[in-house]
């Protein structure tokens, strides 16, 4: 998956909202937030670790983040609490480590994913 962005937020919001609409349609409304301390900079392997968090929120709570709001206490997960079991557009197992660039330098960033 390649993610845009002319920025590591704009990139880490693209990140979010892109395993949200693999997992499900796009356009659900916003009844559950996470609130996820940012401790760090925004890095390769930070937004690796919130594309897995998204991923196991889904899987374990049935909650699909699909966007994100940083603010200074950290970042704010916005997302879509289902009250049912519902079956998933594509099942993803996890977002991986492998060839992930150390640093975003081209407004861009390459992850993969294993489906």
């Amino acid at each position: 998956m390649r993610i845009y962005g002319e920025d590591s937020a704009t990139i880490l919001y693209n990140s979010i909202y892109a395993i949200g609409s693999l997992i499900h349609r796009p356009g659900l409304t916003v009844n559950a937030k996470y609130l996820e301390p940012l401790n760090t900079d925004i890095t390769p392997y930070f937004i690796v670790d919130i594309m897995n968090f998204v991923i196991s929120e889904f899987e374990v709570n049935r909650i699909l983040y699909f966007g994100c709001e940083l603010k200074d206490s950290g970042i704010i997960l916005k997302g879509h609490r289902f009250l049912r079991n519902i079956k998933p557009i594509n099942s993803i197992k996890a977002a991986t480590y492998h060839n992930l660039p150390e640093n975003i330098t081209a407004g861009y960033l390459d992850v993969t994913l294993d489906i």
